[in-house]
């Protein structure tokens, strides 16, 4: 691969074959070719574009920038949605957007789409129609304050992230001789008693226990 990269038979901007790709060229296992994937990119031969897997040429040195956190993204759009709505872009009691149009206009996940419309609607600037399930304007008269945040909720002060949560243990296994249990074994399995230390009837027959019973009912 290095030498068709030096000689042009892969020029400037190519893209380089995928892992499935070199595995079924070459015939070669999957760790292989990512392993030539990881060698051609430390020689510097080969660039990672985003999306587009590996191309050929010399890696730009310059910084990836910062993608902005997921909760200010999504309090950056809702300032700019408001700031339409107290402009009149918006007019009340018009839609606001569509989870799909906010995907399209701002590049955004259908996750981060559906936080926006529901930040808008906690803070009182929209309203859903029950009719069709679309996000509306509020009208003036229910405006918040100007002052409203439209940032996320303040953290509680007693919050635990997931990774510290107390695991749940696992619930102790019932005693199988206190508590009864219709797939307990058959008494030629268990320990009986013979039918002579059985307790007598008034009528002289051995009276059945119900504990060897058990079995028979379930």
């Amino acid at each position: 691969m290095a030498e068709q990269i030096a000689s042009g038979v892969l020029a400037e901007g190519a893209r380089l074959p995928s892992i499935p790709e070199l595995r079924d060229t070459y015939a070669i296992p999957g760790s292989a070719a990512r392993f030539i994937q990881r060698e051609l990119r430390d020689r510097r031969l080969v660039r990672l574009m985003p999306g587009r897997s590996y191309l050929i040429g010399t890696p730009d040195d310059t910084p990836a920038l910062q993608r902005a956190h997921v909760q200010d993204r999504i309090t950056e759009i809702c300032t700019q949605l408001v700031a339409k709505i107290r402009g009149g872009e918006i007019r009340p009691r018009t839609r606001v957007a569509s989870q799909r149009q906010l995907m399209k206009d701002y590049g955004v996940s259908r996750y981060t789409a559906q936080a926006i419309l529901a930040r808008l609607l906690g803070r009182g600037w929209a309203y859903e129609n029950s009719s069709n399930g679309g996000v509306y304007a509020s009208p003036i008269s229910t405006w918040p304050p100007p002052d409203t945040s439209l940032g996320p909720p303040p953290i509680p002060a007693d919050h635990l992230p997931k990774c510290q949560l107390p695991k749940a243990g696992k619930s102790r296994r019932p005693d199988t001789e206190s508590t009864p249990n219709r797939h307990r074994p058959p008494p030629s399995a268990r320990d009986r008693t013979p039918p002579s230390a059985h307790p007598a009837s008034p009528d002289g027959t051995v009276a059945p226990i119900l504990e060897d019973r058990r079995w028979l009912i379930a």
